[in-house]
């Protein structure tokens, strides 16, 4: 194993995880916590039961987790990543900009809709080109 891994603390994987955690799941980067307030929801009583922990939660229901992380979660930070490498100006993406071609299910769009109460197609994303370094570079450093 080469010496210079041993500066690096998260993989791959942790990265993404935190990114969709700070992109699309909560924050004032999320649209969808965002939404949940301006609806005059609180957040916290919705993401829980819907991304919380596995415990209590039937076979179908942590399914639909794992599609709409797989669907929509890491779609969304893949583009984001994508657009930072291209060095594109900052938008506002939309769900036909995000997902053209390979959309999320039905089942995983009807299941976002009963569990937060809005429709996901409707959310706009904001891209800020300065805003994922600074979300990439604090995991790495310790």
């Amino acid at each position: 194993m080469p010496l210079f891994w041993e500066s690096f603390y998260l993989a791959g994987d942790d990265l993404m995880k935190q990114l969709v955690q700070k992109l699309v799941i909560e924050g004032q980067n999320s649209p969808i916590e965002q939404t949940l307030m301006q609806l005059g929801k609180n957040p916290v009583e919705i993401l829980q039961p819907f991304l919380g922990t596995n415990v209590g939660v039937s076979f179908r229901n942590r399914r639909l987790r794992s599609d709409f992380n797989l669907q929509i979660s890491v779609p969304i930070v893949s583009y984001y990543l994508e657009l930072l490498k291209e060095n594109k100006d900052d938008s506002i993406l939309s769900y036909s900009d995000i997902f053209g071609t390979n959309p999320p299910t039905q089942t995983v769009l009807q299941h976002f809709r009963s569990s937060f109460g809005f429709d996901f197609t409707d959310l706009q994303w904001t891209y800020k080109r300065k805003l994922l370094p600074g979300l990439l570079k604090k995991p790495l450093i310790r």
